[in-house]
């Protein structure tokens, strides 16, 4: 998915912590190839192409995110919406040009644009995107999903004392030895995890000057509950002196110009995400 996978498990035998690891890792590795824009062959990029044609019936891991996705967009009032994806490949090309689209192409972007424009049915599990040229984009969605999964496979097989990070997307299981919860840093800007399952480090350290001082930490204690954060620290563009985001406002199908950092707390991984992306949005 893009980021650097975090697994962290408390067992008396190592045979065994490495089988349920890798099997957490098989299972975000199945995701990807679901969840993936970037790859021409995953199953949301077959419904992408399936546009406008009618009901999809798709697998049970798609239509549970896009399900979720629908409820996240419903509650934030469409500031989460992954009907973005025609936007975002407008974003990618900015990233490469230095130019935003021209007005025309913005416009059609942005009439591609709706959550509305998804039809779930629950009965048949069936999917269908209203519009031709409809494009999902679950990149605000499927890293916090894929680790909710990962720590699902790990507490079946009997290793409930776990931790699952993909960058800012942590969801943890039963707190370590002794302890209440897992200890997550919440820092100025951001958040990512570390080997002790302590996440602490607000941007990844490369980015810090020497001798610059490290942001201020707020630490939360969190057992069976996802974090996630969302912000344009890396992930942005500067074009004619303005600051544009990866998040993208589906209102204007640009980037968010307004810098932010957000963290969110939830039972899920998915709305964890979906929440912090919503938020970050807004």
């Amino acid at each position: 998915m893009g980021v650097r996978t975090h697994v962290a498990v408390f067992c008396g035998e190592k045979a065994a912590a490495d089988e349920a690891a890798a099997a957490a890792f098989d299972r975000i590795a199945e995701l990807d190839s679901i969840f993936s824009d970037y790859r021409a062959d995953s199953e949301l990029n077959r419904l992408n192409a399936r546009a406008g044609s009618g009901p999809v019936k798709v697998s049970d891991d798609l239509f549970n995110v896009l399900r979720t996705s629908v409820a996240v967009s419903r509650a934030s009032g469409g500031a989460f919406d992954i009907t973005v994806g025609p936007a975002v490949a407008l974003w990618r090309q900015s990233r490469e040009t230095w130019k935003l689209p021209d007005a025309q192409t913005l416009e059609r972007a942005k009439s591609l644009i709706g959550w509305q424009k998804i039809v779930i049915n629950v009965d048949a599990r069936t999917v269908e995107l209203r519009m031709s040229g409809m494009k999902l984009d679950l990149g605000g969605i499927g890293k916090g999903y894929a680790a909710q999964q990962a720590v699902d496979v790990l507490k079946r097989r009997g290793l409930s004392r776990c931790l699952v990070a993909l960058a800012g997307d942590i969801v943890v299981g039963e707190p370590p030895p002794g302890k209440t919860g897992w200890s997550i840093g919440v820092a100025e800007r951001a958040l990512a995890e570390s080997d002790d399952g302590k996440a602490s480090s607000p941007r990844p350290a490369s980015s810090f000057r020497e001798g610059e001082p490290s942001p201020k930490t707020h630490q939360m204690l969190l057992a069976n509950s996802a974090v996630s954060t969302s912000g344009d620290i890396e992930q942005f563009i500067e074009i004619a002196g303005t600051r544009y985001s990866h998040l993208i406002d589906p209102r204007t199908g640009l980037g968010i110009t307004t810098q932010r950092s957000v963290t969110a707390v939830a039972g899920r991984g998915g709305v964890a995400d979906g929440l912090a992306w919503a938020l970050g949005g807004l």
